[in-house]
């Protein structure tokens, strides 16, 4: 097998190893004389504001070096087979299949989730619940009307197991643009991240918006991608300023109860939002200016009106009694929980005002070179990792020590910033530094006594790539 030579800068030696893999696993189901189509979306790592998506907040992202490739091919038996190669590079690869009619009713309209959900939870591939909420979510919102005769998919990840490098969304969208190229779609990019998104929630239940999908698509390499969460909306890329980069260390560490630990969070902060609301339809004469996006709120607005307002906590079932559910279609509040109100919903507050500093001080500094700009986007940085512990709940005492190792480096030495990323509980911390030999030999020292002093061995991930969108969908011939 060869990739169509209109490829140009997108054949690299990742997508001709991952082609050549992939027809040795597959064989003779590759179906040789078949159209087939590739794939690429990088990881991401979250810089600024991605708790906060669902609130409004401006997210910063960055796309990282390592990514997944997924490859579709049309089959004529009505099944879906997924070929998942192994990150090891030796050959090895697990498969999984399912029927097209695990999508559906006997009566032929399609499956609720939870039913699909159940029938596909023990599929041993990396990525297969993923591939399926890609084709759910097309199948769900009618963008095609079925999956004719059944596709194979092929998948090779270089974020297999790195928590909080955005994996999941980097499959779905993968898959989604590769059937949007297949089937001739004509799908936009935002559309295909969009589907990406939902799939993800209805399968899976993540709870999350559109930032990691719309990272994974619209990155440019070494560039800070900006995103308005409360429009959707793409507000372009910052360069990092010279002399700078992004590094990602997963620390290995991952909370069995993050997932809960977030939508709890989430709940809290909804929680706020409503109350806020009333607080100001109260008072609409002294209210200030405002859209309803808890993000959007100014924190001068917010101490000086709103703070002493909101309780700091409240059981679950005293709130339902008095204000009903939340209006958030993706979670609900439990009656029998507590839940810290206050700290979590002004945590969206100050966040989003950080990561429009952030993004300021990034742009300052790429224009003046001042390395005071840098150090004071860096201390950003540190005071978002505090308010994801303290505020929301979600720091882990393995991020922490890593970002406090990372701190107690030298000045000198180049490192400005770190935080947990992405949705905490655990997983990856990103830091801003000098891209230089000292700088990165410092970051690894950090890590290594890290690993001593754990039982966690961190993965320091490197480097960026292009996000899906500018890498295209390329045809295997």
């Amino acid at each position: 097998m060869s990739v169509d030579s209109t490829t140009g800068p997108a054949l690299t030696a990742e997508l001709d190893q991952f082609v050549g893999r992939l027809g040795s696993a597959l064989g003779e189901q590759w179906a040789p004389a078949a159209r087939k189509w590739v794939a690429r979306a990088p990881g991401r790592i979250d810089v600024m504001g991605g708790f906060a998506e669902y609130t409004g907040s401006l997210v910063l992202s960055y796309p990282l070096a390592r990514g997944v490739l997924v490859a579709v091919a049309p089959r004529d038996d009505q099944q879906v087979v997924i070929c998942a190669l192994t990150h090891e590079g030796n050959g090895a690869a697990t498969q999984c299949s399912w029927p097209l009619a695990q999508f559906y009713q006997p009566a032929g309209t399609l499956a609720d989730p939870g039913t699909v959900t159940q029938q596909l939870a023990d599929r041993p591939c990396d990525g297969a619940g993923d591939i399926a909420a890609a084709l759910y979510a097309l199948l769900q919102r009618q963008t095609i009307p079925h999956l004719g005769g059944g596709l194979t998919v092929g998948m090779g990840s270089a974020l297999s197991g790195v928590v909080g490098a955005g994996a999941a969304a980097a499959n779905s969208v993968a898959t989604i643009l590769a059937i949007n190229q297949w089937l001739d779609l004509n799908l936009d990019a935002m559309t295909c991240a969009e589907l990406a998104c939902h799939g993800q929630n209805l399968l899976w239940n993540r709870a999350q918006d559109v930032a990691d999908a719309v990272a994974v698509t619209f990155a440019q390499p070494e560039r800070v991608l900006q995103l308005n969460c409360q429009t959707r909306q793409v507000i372009g890329s910052l360069p990092l300023p010279q002399g700078a980069t992004l590094t990602a260390i997963d620390c290995g560490a991952r909370s069995p109860s993050a997932h809960q630990k977030y939508i709890d969070a989430r709940v809290a902060a909804l929680m706020g939002r409503n109350l806020i609301a009333r607080v100001l339809a109260l008072e609409p004469a002294r209210a200030p200016a405002w859209d309803g996006a808890l993000s959007k709120l100014t924190i001068q607005d917010y101490v000086e009106g709103l703070r002493d307002r909101l309780p700091t906590k409240i059981k679950g079932r005293d709130f339902i009694d008095r204000f009903g559910q939340t209006g958030d279609h993706l979670t609900r509040i439990d009656p029998d929980k507590i839940y810290k109100v206050r700290s979590r919903a002004e945590h969206h507050i100050y966040e989003n005002a950080r990561a429009h500093q952030f993004a300021e001080r990034l742009a300052r500094a790429g224009r003046t070179q001042d390395p005071q700009t840098i150090l004071e986007a860096g201390e950003l940085m540190y005071a978002s990792h505090w308010s994801y512990g303290q505020r929301c709940g979600l720091g882990s005492i393995e991020t922490d020590r890593l970002v406090t190792l990372l701190r107690r480096i030298h000045p000198d030495l180049g490192v400005y910033g770190a935080r947990i990323s992405a949705r905490g509980a655990g997983g990856t911390v990103v830091v801003l530094h000098r891209d230089t030999d000292d700088t990165r030999d410092a970051i690894r020292g950090a890590a290594e006594e890290y690993a001593r002093n754990t039982d966690y061995q961190p993965d320091i991930l490197t480097g960026s790539s292009l996000g899906a969108h500018a890498w295209g969908v390329h045809e295997i011939i």
